[in-house]
């Protein structure tokens, strides 16, 4: 359900604060969400706001604010 997407709050608050804010939700299909892949490849820092499954092993060498501690890689807020 769209609605309880953590991704669409996230990315209103971000929205205020930075020059570009890509969001992705692997379980909401919406063009105002940007494609995994391309979040991963254009994002300058990464925030995992949700737990889903897919972020629990995201590939990356950049810096990664993971409110869930899913990666073990991650800043746990």
């Amino acid at each position: 359900d769209p609605r309880e997407s953590l991704a669409y709050k996230l990315r209103k608050i971000l929205m205020m604060k930075t020059r570009e804010t890509l969001c992705t939700d692997p379980y909401v299909v919406d063009d105002r969400l940007t494609p995994y892949d391309e979040v991963l490849k254009r994002s300058d820092l990464l925030v995992i706001a949700a737990p889903h499954p897919d972020y629990a092993t995201v590939d990356t060498d950049k810096p990664v604010i993971d409110m869930w501690g899913l990666t073990g890689q991650g800043v746990r807020v």
